[in-house]
């Protein structure tokens, strides 16, 4: 059984049969030496050798990719249903959160027998918090999946 590696996707299959594979389309039992400890996406295949980018082109795949990422993140932030959805999540959570204080408190009160159980246990209610618009901005954020 051999290795090959696809020459266009850098696709690497281990233990395969090899006339399986075209020689046009596969390099057999490649040597990735060069490359050892490195993603595929900064292995440059020429023939049939594999070599390794040098650091500056290594650094141009890492900033298209963040680039191509962001540009993803800004296209969500630009999708009005995804927007709609985000917004609609948040104001759940905080419908959520609401309603369990309530039912905290009628519970309390449901449960208590006299003034000073009641006052027990509201004791540990902890009040909460105003929101101000950059948590909103970055509560939403969270749930379009944007950091």
């Amino acid at each position: 059984m051999s290795a090959v590696l696809n020459r266009n996707t850098k696709e690497l299959k281990k233990s395969v049969n090899e006339p399986d594979y075209p020689v046009a389309d596969w390099i057999h039992n490649p040597d990735l030496s060069a490359v050892d400890g490195f993603q595929s996406k900064y292995w440059v295949i020429s023939g049939d050798s594999v070599s390794l980018m040098d650091l500056a082109n290594r650094d141009a795949v890492d900033a298209a990719e963040l680039a191509a990422s962001r540009n993803s993140s800004v296209a969500s932030l630009l999708d009005e249903e995804s927007i709609t959805r985000a917004v609609s999540l948040r104001i759940f959570d905080e419908f959520s959160i609401h309603a369990d204080r309530i039912n905290f408190l009628i519970s309390s009160i449901q449960n208590s027998s006299n003034m000073t159980e009641l006052k027990a246990a509201l004791a540990s209610v902890q009040p909460i918090p105003r929101k101000i618009i950059a948590d909103v901005i970055t509560e939403v954020s969270s749930k379009l999946g944007v950091k």
